[in-house]
């Protein structure tokens, strides 16, 4: 239920219950008829998908009616009952403090003795109060040490209090600046509303609430620590105030921070080890403490680990992953020994082999190991790019399909603005199925998202006009499916979007639309590397839906404005062709050695992390060093497979 509420983008409210559940079922059964006699595996998790959203939807209904029907107002006694009988439906009787709940519920029933009356929305408001009033704390919190910003001491006492990071600056908490109303507005306001939440109130009640973090020590002290530089060294740092004037009552002479910082140390006055001195030199205080002091013993020590010790496959990991070998810490399977579970399926898409081709852990995590990767539904500010781009999609198999039943468009026919009108209709009607499944974000950055889209379907008709013109060719065919053909011992499956030919058959183009960044296609431009090292391959594939015989053309099209409409285009020629065949069978035998390295590709440094690593689903698994980790283990014979996939991509001879 859990992952099936996700897969429906439920965030909250019984409409979003409903609607989420109703598409998601009518979307699972719109595949489960598109499938016919396909995968009986993947049919058969459909039907299970469809009945637990089935199951849940009437559970959540159920539940929606019982308590639709205490939302009008009525007497207490009849609330109160119809109530605690949903209670008792749906929590388990010997669920923890449930008897402590049902108290508070009948303490509210007690209104009904004076003629009280409630209606679900004030039921729950008074419940949450008198619960929330009800946790009281009944003993003392016990031993132990609490980590805490200090502003939440406020009204309490320690034995010790310890204030971390007292320099000036950063204790206490600044005011802040506000964004949006400059400083004096601030000052006017608050010289009418004297309690109005302005830059020196914040500064005022920060001030307290310091003195107030100090005030909560015991008779065992207060100890005050700050430190003396940033932690990137670039800076100093000086006590702040409330310290300084701390340490001027065992010392007179120190009046400034600056007297402070230089000061010698003293009975009242320490200077500790540097963090990593202290977690080496001093008492310990967690598990890990330990287990770094071991580590360091054991690198001094040079002796090997015993398997079995705690810290042998930590190290054993760390020290194969800087190695120069390539090992099965770094993705190296070749000892599974089980040929049949390293191979492909028997058919598949460009996608995954272009997954290889770019990084090898990608493709055990997605293909191999099948790592499920569930999103945390929330209220999406935006909409999804991968939502975007199939709405777009979408949009346009409709738009062309409706227009080739009206024979049109004709060669070299320009798209009218009735035309246009017609293609934002469609696109209003799947934003609002969108909507309906939650998937266009909120509704103010909704409007500026649909504008942009409207924009650019429009400006791509202009650009499609063109293109049909350059060409002499018109639409022809559109989500089209790739007849199955074996290559290089590979079969391959995938769909077209568009295929559009010359009326004498002579010519044809297939188009892949794209509607994100252009900077992963960039290299295309290079027509010396037209499969870009094999991580490009969908255009080789859809050009065998092309008609036979006709001069062919691969298209890769970017239909959005700030992509400026770009196209990056594939020819079969006989060079390329072999090209393809001979990364299909690089990529065949790199799965099949077992090798799956990690390749972070080059580091970006406009937008931060790795090329290859921006939208991939299992970049937290990575070692963060694994760009200079690949960098070391070239070397390594093993990892040749691999290699071997961008070589026969880019014409080189394997090395």
């Amino acid at each position: 239920w859990e992952r099936i509420s996700r897969a429906a983008g439920i965030t909250h409210g019984v409409e979003r219950w409903r609607l989420g559940l109703a598409m998601l079922i009518e979307d699972r059964e719109a595949a489960l008829a598109a499938d016919g006699e396909g995968d009986e595996a993947r049919q058969e998790t459909r039907r299970a998908e469809i009945g637990r959203a089935r199951d849940l939807a009437g559970l959540v209904q159920q539940l929606a009616q019982r308590l639709e029907a205490l939302s009008p107002r009525q007497l207490a006694p009849a609330f109160i009952a119809a109530f605690k009988d949903v209670v008792h439906a749906y929590l388990r009787p010997e669920a923890q403090a449930l008897d402590k709940v049902e108290a508070e519920i009948d303490q509210l029933g007690t209104v009904g003795a004076i003629g009280g009356a409630f209606s679900l929305r004030s039921f729950t408001r008074a419940l949450r109060a008198n619960m929330e009033a009800a946790v009281q704390r009944e003993r003392s919190f016990g031993d132990g040490v609490l980590i805490a910003d200090y502003r939440l001491a406020a009204g309490l006492e320690f034995r010790r209090v310890i204030i971390c990071g007292a320099y000036d600056g950063a204790f206490p908490v600044g005011a802040g600046a506000d964004m949006l109303v400059a400083d004096r507005f601030w000052q006017q306001l608050h010289g009418r509303f004297p309690y109005i939440e302005d830059a020196s109130l914040r500064l005022r009640r920060a001030h307290s609430a310091a003195a107030r973090a100090s005030a909560a020590a015991g008779d065992g002290g207060l100890v005050w620590s700050a430190p003396l530089n940033s932690a990137s060294a670039a800076g100093e740092y000086y006590p702040a105030p409330q310290m300084v004037a701390a340490a001027r009552r065992h010392d007179e002479a120190v009046k400034t921070a600056s007297a402070l910082r230089g000061a010698p140390g003293a009975g009242w006055l320490r200077r500790p080890r540097s963090p990593m001195g202290s977690l080496l030199a001093g008492i310990p205080i967690e598990a890990s403490d330990v287990s770094v002091r071991e580590a360091v013993l054991q690198k001094r020590s040079a002796l090997p680990l015993e398997v079995g010790h705690p810290l042998h496959a930590a190290l054993l990991m760390l020290r194969s992953r800087r190695g120069s070998e390539f090992t099965e810490w770094d993705g190296n399977l070749a000892g599974v020994g089980d040929p049949g579970w390293l191979a492909l399926r028997a058919t598949v898409s460009p996608t995954p082999l272009e997954h290889y081709a770019t990084c090898g852990f990608r493709y055990l995590g997605r293909s191999l190991l099948r790592i499920n990767v569930v999103e945390e539904i929330e209220e999406r500010e935006t909409m999804d790019p991968a939502e975007r781009g199939t709405l777009i999609h979408d949009v346009l198999d409709t738009f062309f399909r409706e227009k080739q039943a009206e024979g049109r468009p004709r060669v070299n026919e320009a798209w009218t603005a009735t035309d246009a009108q017609r293609l934002l209709a469609i696109l209003d009607g799947s934003l609002g199925e969108a909507r309906a499944r939650g998937r266009t974000g909120l509704d103010l950055y909704a409007s500026y998202e649909a504008r942009n889209i409207r924009a650019d379907l429009v400006a791509f008709l202009e650009r499609d006009t063109e293109f049909r013109r350059a060409t002499g060719a018109v639409p022809t065919q559109f989500e089209v499916s790739v007849p199955e053909a074996e290559i290089a011992g590979v079969r391959l499956r995938g769909y077209a979007d568009r295929i559009d030919e010359t009326p004498d058959k002579r010519a044809a183009w297939v188009i892949d639309y794209k509607s994100g960044s252009t900077r992963p296609f960039e290299g295309l431009k290079n027509q010396a590397d037209p499969l870009l090292g094999g991580t490009k391959l969908q255009l080789p594939v859809y050009l065998t839906a092309a008609p036979a015989g006709a001069s062919q053309t691969g298209v890769y099209w970017f239909i959005t404005r700030r992509a400026n409409f770009a196209q990056y285009e594939y020819h079969p020629t006989p060079e390329n062709q072999e090209r393809f065949s001979q990364t299909l069978r690089a990529i065949v035998d790199g799965i099949a050695s077992g090798a799956f390295p990690a390749v972070s590709g080059e580091e970006d440094e406009r937008y931060g992390g790795f090329a290859n690593c921006a939208y991939c689903d299992f970049n937290r698994l990575c070692s963060r060093r694994r760009d200079s980790e690949i960098s070391a283990k070239l070397g390594d014979p093993r990892l040749a497979p691999w290699l071997a996939v961008g070589q026969k991509a880019r014409g080189q001879q394997q090395s």
